[in-house]
Formats: structure tokens, sequence, C-alpha cells
């Protein structure tokens, strides 16, 4: 005798049941839907930027990525350095 009791997992399907589901199927009846674009929505373009740092550079890098809570490095480049733009852009709009 096995030692696990088999319980079967879904109720078994109802023949009139299934029966009364496929009729259904055969009576449906498409309807003409018109076609809706989608919102269009202030898409996000993307640059490449070459990035170098030193050996050095890279590891203190690193270190803070590592002791800190941003969950990806491109987001942690995105808080230092596009934070200190646009402070540098600001400042050089004031003095032209």
């Amino acid at each position: 005798m096995s030692a696990f009791k088999v319980i079967p997992k879904k109720k078994p399907v109802d023949p009139n049941v299934l029966a009364a589901f496929s009729a259904g199927a055969e009576a449906h009846q498409s309807i003409a839907v018109p076609i809706i674009e989608p919102l269009k929505t202030q898409e996000r373009q993307t640059e490449s930027l070459l990035f170098r740092l030193t050996k050095s550079d890279l590891d203190e890098f690193n270190f803070v990525f590592e002791n800190t809570n941003v969950k990806s490095k491109q987001k942690l480049l995105e808080a230092i350095i596009l934070e200190e733009i646009h402070h540098r852009a600001m400042a050089i709009k004031k003095a032209v």
C-alpha cells in the first residue's frame, strides 16, 4: 500500500456544462471594433556615451555602488553625474 494519498487537483468536467459551452461558441458572432491608436507616450531617447575610468576610480565607484541602496550602476551614475550636470547648466545659463 502507498504511503501517499492521491487527491485530484481538479474536479472532473461535467459533460453537460462542456456541451453548453461548446454550443455557445458556434453562436458567437464577431463585431467590428475600431482600432484605437495607442497613446503616444513621451519616449525617452537615449544615446550611448563612453565613460572611461582608471582602475582606482573604477574601484572607488564600485565601492560606492556596493555600499548604497541603488539598484543599478546606471542609476547611480545618473544620480551623481546628471545632478551635477544640471547644476552646472543652470550656473552657465545664469552667467550668460
